[in-house]
């Protein structure tokens, strides 16, 4: 296992003086405790090059002695050699859907340490865990999007998240783990078939030895084909919207009218696939709104019934023949700590870098203008709306700077170079639909 998990591994490694950092989310499970010892022995077969592993331990508290179990886990993991994390959850536990609650709090833990560190992020997600999700959204009706299932690498909130072991059976890792008598936690939780996940891990043998033996691969084959078909749908997009749809560096998007109108009478849930993509661009909200809210939507607006409407933090008018999208005020995430020549993200839609170390707060607060919108026919009446939505920097001294405002596509962002001026933000164009 090592072998292949080495060749999987090194793809996403620097050569020579480029320093690499990784978070790793260590549960103490069976999985992360294998991808933890398939780390330690890559790095130790790669020491001429520099190799940063963070492991973070997110205690939920939702079990009885989580902080006893967490400090285990930390201290094996310090034995081994890392310098280990725990990260406690703040946030009071719900009575219903615990996994969510409990998988989005740790994801958000993980993204924050992982930025912090200007790091990459491995989680020790499997194929089984692969196959589960593809039944659950079979189940659940997804269409292709959701079938695409979990990717092997994946950029969310502009962190770049890895998945070593996504080619690996769970049965593989549980004989690499017991052959090495490694130490790991059994958590009760799967276990207790009330969670969806885990009824459909107790029922996708049972398919498979009744109804169906080749599942899996039919599974698997589904989310090949979904990636292709989007893939290819991505390129036709990607052009369409080149011509009809505009890009603002104040975070705003405008959409050609007519033209979105003709792709809603060729197929409504496709052009709401494609405006709920644009929404969450502008919204800072990684999931897009409901399809089927969005096609009520455009259906009211194709019969000229509204001209405006709001969904996923985004107000969306109609104006010279145009759809704009500017970004709601409420919600926006202000007061984040900024460190001088780090890349940064604000609202999960901008990319920020600055020649100075403070805080980004907001702009009304000072009777800052950002940008000035009163001659601009399409947003002169959201000026005030607009600017409001952006912040302003204010450094450790006092200091106030407002922001020279830019646009960069996500696909570039890795080559990203930072500009000469005090203050940058850039809206982060994103126009990948795979």
């Amino acid at each position: 296992m090592n072998q292949e998990f080495d060749k999987i591994f090194e793809k996403h490694i620097f050569p020579l003086q480029r320093i690499n950092n990784f978070v790793l989310g260590l549960s103490g499970g069976c999985d992360s405790i294998c991808l933890l010892h398939l780390l330690k022995s890559f790095i130790e077969k790669n020491q001429q090059v520099e190799i940063n592993l963070l492991p973070i331990i997110i205690d939920h508290s939702i079990r009885k002695n989580s902080d006893i179990e967490a400090k285990k886990v930390k201290k094996y993991s310090e034995n081994l050699g890392f310098d280990t994390k725990i990260r406690k959850v703040e946030q009071k536990i719900p009575k219903g859907n615990i996994q969510n609650w409990a998988r989005l709090n740790r994801r958000e833990l993980l993204i924050e340490e992982t930025q912090k560190n200007n790091a990459k992020l491995l989680l020790a997600h499997h194929y089984d865990d692969q196959i589960e999700t593809l039944f659950m959204r079979l189940i659940y009706g997804s269409g292709f999007t959701g079938m695409l299932g979990i990717k092997s690498i994946y950029l969310w909130n502009n962190t770049e998240i890895i998945r070593p072991l996504l080619k690996f059976k769970k049965e593989e890792i549980l004989n690499y783990v017991k052959s090495n008598n490694l130490f790991y936690v059994e958590d009760p939780s799967n276990k207790n078939i009330n969670f969806e996940r885990v009824y459909s891990r107790k029922l996708i043998p049972l398919i498979t030895n009744e109804i169906e033996k080749n599942l899996e691969k039919k599974l698997e084959k589904i989310s090949i084909y979904s990636f292709k078909l989007l893939d290819l749908i991505e390129k036709k997009m990607k052009s369409w919207i080149k011509i009809n749809v505009k890009y603002y560096v104040h975070g705003s998007i405008s959409i050609d009218f007519n033209k979105l109108k003709e792709i809603y009478k060729l197929s409504p849930k496709f052009s709401a696939f494609l405006v709920g993509k644009l929404i969450s661009n502008v919204g800072g909200k990684h999931f897009l709104p409901r399809q089927r809210k969005i096609m009520e939507k455009l259906n009211y607006v194709f019969k000229n019934k509204i001209k405006k409407f709001t969904l996923g933090n985004v107000v969306l008018f109609i104006k010279f023949d145009k759809i704009f999208l500017i970004r709601e005020i409420r919600n926006v995430l202000i007061n984040e700590i900024i460190e001088k020549d780090r890349v940064h993200y604000f609202d999960k839609r901008f990319l920020v870098s600055s020649k100075y170390g403070g805080k980004i707060v907001n702009s009304s607060l000072f009777n800052e203008k950002i940008i000035n919108l009163q001659k601009c026919k399409n947003f002169c009446n959201y000026e005030n709306y607009i600017n409001k939505s952006l912040p302003i920097l204010k450094t450790l001294e006092g200091r106030l700077i407002k922001p020279y405002l830019n646009i960069i596509e996500k696909k570039n962002i890795s080559e990203f170079k930072n500009l000469d001026n005090d203050f940058n933000l850039f809206f982060v164009k994103d126009i990948n639909f795979v």
